[in-house]
This record gives structure tokens, sequence and C-alpha cells, in this order.
């Protein structure tokens, strides 16, 4: 049943985001062009151009977040939540379900605007970001895969960090989104305070495992994996027991 779930649930969400891939890598293309076009024109083309590109990769790379924390409180905590928990599936599928179709969406917008600031790099001087070297270059055990699977959990992370204040915020029957909001900042608040301590005492946790006191990603992700536990639990226990659809 996870399976369907899954499915239908890129099938409902693909209308979204696939158009945006298309138009950022447009983009991409339109600004490998501009580059070429205004090669020799004043300084201030090319800053006024790359503040513009900028800002509309960095509207793209956030509209996932925004839309997957819309979907999840459209279709699980309001009037829609009474018919998606009568369905024969679990709390757990149904979270399932948003997080990992959220995660996928979020790192293909990383992959698609790589490739779209790849285009205006090529553009500008023929070299492609660095990500893409190193990444090609690296060896398997390296920390730049550490860095690639960090990543990827800590977007597993961040959506299931504001699906969790979503189900906090329902507990509430009035200001709702205040209180997700509330929650968010108090959520990233203590897991940054904790990031920190683990950065801290990162070296010796790494010559403890690794033998090595210059490594620090593999604690991170272990940290990020207990989050990402912890988050789901605490989702999950509010979906099921303490679900709030008034």
């Amino acid at each position: 049943m996870l399976g369907k779930l899954i499915k239908y649930e890129f099938k409902a969400t693909a209308r979204w985001f696939l158009p945006a891939f298309g138009v950022a890598l447009l983009f991409g293309l339109v600004g490998l062009v501009a580059q070429v076009a205004i090669a020799g024109r004043p300084d201030w083309w090319v800053v006024i151009s790359t503040v513009l590109y900028g800002a509309l990769i960095l509207a793209f790379l956030t509209f996932p977040l925004i839309m997957s924390i819309w979907h999840f409180n459209h279709d699980l905590l309001t009037d829609r939540g009474y018919l998606m928990f009568t369905l024969p599936v679990t709390a757990a599928q149904l979270l399932w379900t948003k997080v990992i179709v959220a995660t996928v969406w979020q790192v293909l917008s990383v992959v698609v605007a790589l490739v779209s600031t790849s285009l205006v790099a090529v553009g500008s001087d023929g070299q492609l970001p660095l990500i893409w070297r190193l990444i090609a270059e690296s060896d398997p055990r390296s920390e730049v895969i550490l860095l690639v699977i960090l990543i990827v959990f800590g977007v597993f992370g961040s959506v299931l960090m504001y699906f969790t204040s979503l189900a906090f915020g329902q507990l509430f029957n009035k200001h709702r989104i205040a209180a997700a909001l509330g929650a968010s900042l108090v959520l990233y608040m203590v897991t940054h305070i904790i990031a920190v301590f683990a950065l801290i005492t990162s070296e010796p946790i790494n010559k403890l495992f690794t033998g090595r006191s210059d490594t620090t990603f593999l604690p991170m992700v272990a940290l990020m994996i207990l989050y990402n536990v912890g988050y789901f639990l605490v989702t999950r226990n509010l979906l099921t027991k303490k679900l709030n659809l008034v």
C-alpha cells in the first residue's frame, strides 16, 4: 500500500514540480546565452544578471519545501484529513509517503539547480561548478560522499522538522499556523545548539570510530539520523493519538 500511496503522491505533486524544473533549466539556457551576449559589457551588466539569476535560483530551491509543507497541511491537517485518515493505511504510512516524496523533489531540485548553474558557468568561463569536479574525482570513502549523504539526510530532516511543527500546531483550535511557526523555531534552535556541540566534540568521536581526527561529517550524519528518527516518531504519535481536525 505504501508504494501505491507514493505513486499517487508523485502524480499529485508532479504538476507543480516538473514545470518548475523546466523553468529552472530554461533560465540556465537563458543565462548561458546572456553570459555570451554580455561578454565585454560593463561590469554592472554582469552584476545585475548575476543577482537576478541568483534570486531566481534561491526562489526555485525554496519552492519544493514550501509546496511540500502546504501539501502536508492541506492533505492531513484540514478537512481533507477526514478522508485521508479513513483510508486503510496507518498514519506512519501517510507520513512516510509525504516525507519520501518531498525529499525526492527537494534533492531533484538541487540537482536541477546545479545543472542550471552549470549552464551559466559554461557560458561564462567554460568551467563546471566545483561540486561536480569534487564528486567526479572523489574516493568513495572520502568526505565528499559523506557530505552528499549528510545533505540528503539534512533535507529529509528539514522536511520532517516542519511536518513535526505542523503536527504540534494542529493541537490548537486557533492560531495553528502561529503555533506551528513557534514549534519550528524551538526545534530549529534546539537542534542547531546540539549540532554545534556535536561539531565541538566531533574530533574525539571521529578518532574513536575512524582513527582520524580530521573528519567531521561522520558524527553529523549520525546526529542527523537520530534527528530524523525522533521527528518521525513524534509526528507519527501526534497524528495517531493527538489528531485534531477541528
